[in-house]
């Protein structure tokens, strides 16, 4: 994920494999920041977080279907409420084991 955006002219990722501690001079100069943490952020990495996010930065943050790694969501949901955003990630389940199709369809 990290080669994509990177690939992409004038985007610069970093992907948090492991949790370090987070802040304004480790999200300097990147553009996206992808995290899928297994444990929660500070409070003063979610400050640095928002600071970065209100100087242009994007934040992907992952979470998981609740029935796999269910503390994803909601170390997601804690991010979201300190960063001010009404957006949560819920539980759904659309069917067990992996869904495939035969087919893609192209854009419109």
């Amino acid at each position: 994920m990290v080669q994509f955006f990177d690939g992409l002219a004038g985007v610069s990722a970093t992907l948090e494999t492991v949790p370090t501690t987070v802040t304004a001079s480790s999200l300097a100069g990147i553009d996206l920041y992808i995290s899928a943490r297994s444990s929660g952020f500070s409070a003063s990495e979610a400050a640095a977080l928002s600071a970065f996010e209100t100087n242009g930065g994007a934040l992907l943050i992952l979470g998981e279907n609740s029935g796999v790694g269910g503390s994803f969501n909601s170390i997601a949901n804690d991010l979201l409420t300190a960063l001010g955003s009404g957006m949560r990630l819920g539980s759904a389940s659309i069917g067990s084991g992996f869904l495939t199709t035969p087919e893609v369809a192209s854009a419109p």
